[in-house]
This record gives structure tokens, sequence and C-alpha cells, in this order.
């Protein structure tokens, strides 16, 4: 069964091969796709799976060193390499994101890479359920519908490549032929669906279709351990999508996104610098007293992509509410650079915080309050 889909970026997307060189021939790879679908089915999965189910489902859909993936995927530039520029050109056009894609816009950096806005692409998709026939028949429209899932978190709330956290690497799905499509899976947004019913639908069929999967599977589920999944992925459980809106371009949505998250950092550091350690780490943070720094790794649970319906873009940010523990953060003052260790473990809200701090930045009728 092959089906095809069109997508085309909506902001600068920073990826390349083995060898920046690369980019010309690669584009888009498919291991950056694969690897940005497993990172979602794990974050959309987890609240339903314990760890040993998590994998072993993972394993069957995307494969590993035992399983083939049923799915093999394929990209194929639609613009050729004319879209192809270097970081100077948005220097040189005054799009200077210094914070919001830092370090890309180093002086070390400016000549390298990227996919330019408006490059579109089409991703083959070849969906060959051979080993998936002896033990899992019954299931298998379930598992293609939970992959498709996976595609839609990534193009509707992700992105792809280097800072696609941060708004950069964002696409939009253009076009879609899919044989023997499920209308339960809206690939598409139809001009007549409100955005926040776009959403909550596709929110609610993916609880539906995990805990389908679990039945017809006769899966063992004990209760998931949060302290285990903590380490394997972002859980979507108790988690927020905010939806701000509306601008005419994506610059536009980029700058604000750029202001809104510098002065968030501003505010979440002022009490304490070490509570910055929340929104992502490593991190390090001078001040006028010394230098703060964490040096543990800890995705940020903050999650922004640039989005595109009906001719308006939106910031969409996903907000994980994850289990917090504690971290070490180093002060480092003087020439001796001398550390004093202490441990932080301050469980901020940063969702009311966030929240709040919306509130008070933009117009509340410009925000989108979904529920994941």
């Amino acid at each position: 069964m092959i089906d095809e889909i069109f997508i085309t970026s909506l902001t600068p997307c920073f990826i390349s091969g083995a060898a920046n060189s690369n980019l010309k021939y690669d584009l888009i790879r498919v291991p950056s796709i694969k690897g940005n679908l497993r990172w979602w089915f794990r974050a959309i999965a987890s609240p339903y799976l314990d760890l040993k189910n998590l994998k072993n489902i993972e394993s069957i859909l995307f494969g590993s060193t035992n399983n083939v993936s049923p799915f093999k995927i394929r990209t194929i530039p639609l613009n050729g390499n004319k879209n192809i520029k270097i970081i100077q050109n948005l220097v040189n056009s005054n799009l200077k994101f210094n914070y919001l894609w830092h370090p890309l816009f180093l002086k070390s950096n400016l000549g390298r890479n990227y996919i330019g806005v408006g490059t579109r692409f089409k991703i083959i998709l070849n969906f060959n359920d051979i080993h998936l026939l002896k033990k899992y028949k019954k299931s298998l429209e379930l598992f293609r519908k939970i992959w498709y899932h996976s595609f839609w978190f990534l193009f509707h709330l992700g992105g792809l490549g280097l800072k696609n956290r941060r708004g950069a690497g964002s696409f939009i799905i253009e076009n879609v032929k899919i044989k023997n499509e499920d209308k339960t899976i809206n690939l598409l947004k139809h001009n007549s669906v409100s955005i926040s019913d776009f959403y909550e639908k596709e929110f609610n069929q993916i609880k539906r279709d995990i805990n389908l999967l679990i039945k017809d599977c006769g899966l063992k589920v004990n209760k998931p351990d949060k302290s285990q999944l903590h380490s394997f992925t972002l859980s979507s459980e108790n988690s927020k999508v905010f939806l701000i809106s509306k601008f005419n371009s994506w610059i536009n949505a980029a700058k604000k996104l750029q202001f809104l998250w510098q002065d968030f950092r501003r505010t979440i550091g002022r009490q304490d610098k070490c509570n910055l350690g929340y929104l992502g780490r490593p991190m390090r943070s001078k001040s006028k007293r010394g230098t703060y720094i964490i040096k543990d790794r800890f995705s940020s649970p903050f999650y922004f992509s640039i989005k595109k319906f009906n001719n308006s873009y939106y910031i969409s940010n996903v907000l994980s509410e994850t289990s917090f523990h504690k971290f070490n953060c180093s002060f480092i003052k003087g020439q001796e650079e001398r550390e004093i260790i202490r441990s932080n473990n301050i469980n901020i809200d940063l969702i009311n915080n966030w929240i709040e701090f919306l509130e008070e930045k933009i117009n509340t009728r410009n925000i989108i309050n979904i529920n994941l």
C-alpha cells in the first residue's frame, strides 16, 4: 500500500546529512523523519502504556534490531535544490533570530546551509504488513492508524531539524493521497472546521485508538511508572496545547515567539537563576554576582512551532507537565571559579506561570487553550 503526502516548509529548516555540504543532495533525510515520529509516538502513547509495552509497540511500528519496520519512507524535493540558502542570507535580510535560534547565528555558523521557506516535498509511504500478519493480523489497521497519528502530531505540532522546538523547521501538509483513508485521521484541516475542533478531535481519537490497540493485542499493561518514563520520553499526560494567533507572516510569528520566550525566561530567572533549569538543561546564565551553570541534560518541556491555517499564521506551543527531579545548580564567582553546589528541588508551576504570562502579554482572545 503506497501513500503520498505533500508538505511545504513554513520556516527555515536547519537540517543536513553527515556533512553540512550534503544538504544540497539529502534535503530532508528519512532518519530525521523517523526519529521525530518515534519521539511523538512516545509522547502521545506514554500515558497509556508502561515502559515495556511502549518499547514493544514502538519496535513494531518503527523497527528495531529485532524487527523490520512495516513502513518505508522516501522523500522527493519538488523544488530541486533551488531553495538551499545560507544563514548569512537571513542576517542580510535583517532577520536576526539570535536568541530564538542560538547558536545558529554565531559567526562560525553563518555559512551553514538551510532549507528555505516555501520548499515543497513529496513523502512516499509504503506500508508492508508481511511480518505483522502472523501475530497481529487483527490489529493491522490500528497499527497503521497509530503510525499516522504520530505523523499528524509531527507536522501539526512539531518540526524537523535543529531548533525545531523553537519554531524552526515547521511544515504544513498541503495535500494527501492515501489509499483506504480512514476519515478518523484528518491530516488536512478543512476550512469549515475550527482550529480548536480540529486539534481536539485528533487528541480524542488517538486516545481511543491506543486503548483499542491495547485491547485487540491483549496487552497486559501495568500502571505506567513515571520515574521510568521520565528518562525515556516527555509524556503528553496533563499537557497543554496553546495556539497564539494571528500573524500575517511566519516572520512576524517568529519575532513574537522570540520576544515571548526571552521575556518569559527573564521572568522565571528573576527570583532565582537556577529556576531556568526547569526550561531545559544544560544551562549557563551570567549575572552581576557570577555565573550559574547546570550541567546535566534535560530537554525543555516547551515545544514551539509555527503553523498556518486559512492564510493566517499561529504559534503552536505544547507544554509538557513533566515530573521534575533534583538537579545541581553550580554558582561560579571570581577568577578561582569556586563552585558552590546546591540542589534545587522547587517544583515551580510552569503551566500556570506560562498562562499568566501569556494573558499579561497577549489579548486573551488570541490564545486558544486545548487539553492534550
